[in-house]
């Protein structure tokens, strides 16, 4: 986790790696291998990409996160769920290396799927959508309700468009 920013440099000179990013043998700048999207790394000794952890679920993690301008990860967004590992502070780290499951990169990336909606940013899973009311249409990533039943229609529960039956 350290990076030789100069030439000719020994032991006393070299920087340490940033957080959010790693420092194979041989890199020359603290900065230039951030993690990937998906992941963060509040550490400045990581070493290889696969150290990189999981961003939790109901956050994002651009690329780069534990470094200003990304500092922390960032909530998820009305509309939307952001899948990822389990939140920090269980006994489990999840690293990239080993990590299978699907995780958030931006806060937009997942809409609750049509029909449904949510005013919450901690999702994790489309299932935690709420189901659009009777009378009512939504819209993928939808906040709220996206609009009423247009007139001379029936929209049940979970309808997706405001003529959803006649």
């Amino acid at each position: 986790g350290w990076a030789c920013t100069s030439t000719n440099m020994v032991d006393s000179y070299v920087t340490e790696c940033e957080r959010g990013h790693f420092c194979p043998q041989g890199s020359s700048s603290p900065t230039a291998h951030p993690c990937p999207y998906g992941s963060y790394s509040f550490r400045t000794d990581l070493t290889r990409q696969e150290d990189c952890e999981i961003c939790w679920r109901g956050f994002a993690c651009t690329q780069g996160t534990g470094l200003s301008p990304n500092d922390e990860p960032v909530a998820c967004a009305q509309g939307h769920y952001c899948p990822g590992a389990p939140s920090p502070g269980s006994d489990l780290q999840y690293f990239v290396s080993s990590y299978q499951g699907d995780r958030a990169s931006w806060p937009t990336e997942y809409p609750c799927p049509a029909g449904t909606w949510t005013d919450s940013t901690t999702l994790w899973a489309a299932d935690q959508c709420f189901e659009c009311p009777p009378g009512k249409y939504c819209d993928p990533g939808a906040a709220s309700p996206s609009g009423d039943c247009a007139e001379g229609h029936y929209c049940p529960a979970g309808s997706h468009t405001s003529q959803q039956e006649p």
